[in-house]
């Protein structure tokens, strides 16, 4: 998942730069922790796969899993890496970006490979509208952290 967000601060700021960089750093984290919790679900609910534009499955694989799982959920065959996936997400907040690592099952580290779907990057693609709720909590993350006097704007690079 990338989301790519630069942030412009107008006005005067009265902080150094280093607890400007601690806020915008909690704001990516805080970011993050959205991502994990409102928007990572929805790619493992029936109908994801027409949302998110997941790879075709054969039909064969899905009458398969129709037959011995009764779903038809995109990404889970058992439930083990949704299960996983959603439990946690580890953060690793950096200077320049903020990295999120959500930990499944083997099924996921196939993908690409032997006509498999790349299953990683299914799960970790972003709608366009869920950035744009990124980006906007990042900026009001940011905004909450600086005075009153400075205006924050989050502009996609």
């Amino acid at each position: 998942m990338i989301v790519g967000a630069k942030i412009r601060i107008t006005g005067h700021l009265a902080m150094p730069k280093r607890q400007l960089a601690e806020i915008e750093k909690r704001a990516f984290v805080t970011a993050m922790r959205l991502w994990h919790r409102e928007m990572l679900p929805k790619h493992f609910e029936e109908g994801a796969d027409n949302v998110y534009k997941y790879e075709r499955r054969t039909r064969r694989y899905v009458e398969r899993k129709q037959r011995q799982k009764g779903h038809k959920r995109p990404l889970v065959w058992s439930g083990a890496s949704r299960d996983m996936a959603l439990r946690k997400i580890e953060i690793r907040p950096t200077k320049k970006q903020t990295k999120g690592i959500v930990h499944v099952a083997k099924a996921f580290n196939f993908s690409g490979r032997f006509g498999m779907p790349d299953m990683k990057a299914e799960v970790s693609k972003i709608l366009k509208r869920e950035a744009c709720v990124i980006r906007k909590v990042i900026g009001d993350e940011v905004a909450k952290g600086l005075s009153a006097d400075v205006s924050v704007k989050v502009v996609t690079i």
